[in-house]
């Protein structure tokens, strides 16, 4: 049955509870404490799957914002007595494909093998986030991440994978990538942080003005030359 959480209404932990669903509950409460102005998250949701036309179990399910964005996330708790493996992150990617949310979020307590880390760091469509307790405790959570960041203001959802970074004599680096769904090459400047749409071996950041020159760029390798910047921006 649905319960629905907030910071005001915690999900109770009972001594009584086995190991894997205090881990559920702790999860739940941790996450209703990261956005308190979002709608209540749901514990043990139950949504009818758009593919299989049948009800599917969430742990955790966040609907509202976040950052101004609207955003459905759908989160699994996982605490066994052994490392999880790709097979877990495979069942939960299908899971989220079928549920049609926007990202999805993997906790879990006791580790997970290399092809696991990899299978999640690879989900497009949705992304997949993997979240790991370190020394039982949960980690202070930052969800930038599933925040779409393309540039490309017909983008809906895209999420830059930033492939490299370049450093102009004189500053820190600019980061450089393309959009996961609609291929945008972007770059976040260096002056201010924003991420823009670069093309044609030229960038130049509308929101402080500063414009950079790209010596190459292979779209099809992802490989970027010396980058120069031609003008800082304004302070």
């Amino acid at each position: 049955m649905t319960i629905y959480v907030t910071t005001d209404t915690p999900l109770n932990i009972s001594p009584t509870d086995p190991e894997w669903k205090i881990f559920e509950k702790d999860v739940a409460n941790f996450v209703a404490r990261l956005d308190s102005s979002s709608k209540p998250l749901q514990y043990d949701a139950r949504i009818m799957g758009v593919v299989s036309r049948v009800e599917r179990q969430v742990d955790v399910l966040v609907e509202g914002e976040l950052n101004g964005i609207p955003i459905a996330v759908a989160i699994e708790c996982k605490k066994y007595s052994r490392a999880i493996d790709v097979g877990e992150i495979d069942a939960f990617v299908g899971k989220l494909r079928d549920l049609s949310v926007d990202k999805g979020v993997f906790y879990v307590y006791d580790g997970v093998t290399a092809g696991a880390r990899n299978r999640a760091d690879g989900a497009l469509h949705p992304k997949v986030l993997l979240r790991e307790s370190v020394s039982g405790s949960l980690v202070v959570d930052d969800w930038d991440e599933l925040l779409p960041d393309c540039p490309n203001e017909n983008c809906y959802g895209g999420m830059v994978n930033w492939v490299a970074s370049r450093q102009p004599a004189g500053g820190e680096d600019v980061s450089w990538g393309y959009c996961d769904s609609c291929g945008t090459f972007a770059f976040s400047c260096r002056d201010c942080g924003e991420v823009e749409s670069a093309e044609l071996g030229s960038a130049e950041c509308f929101t402080c003005g500063a414009k950079y020159k790209l010596e190459t760029v292979d779209y099809q390798s992802t490989e970027i030359g010396e980058v120069f910047q031609l003008s800082r921006g304004v302070d």
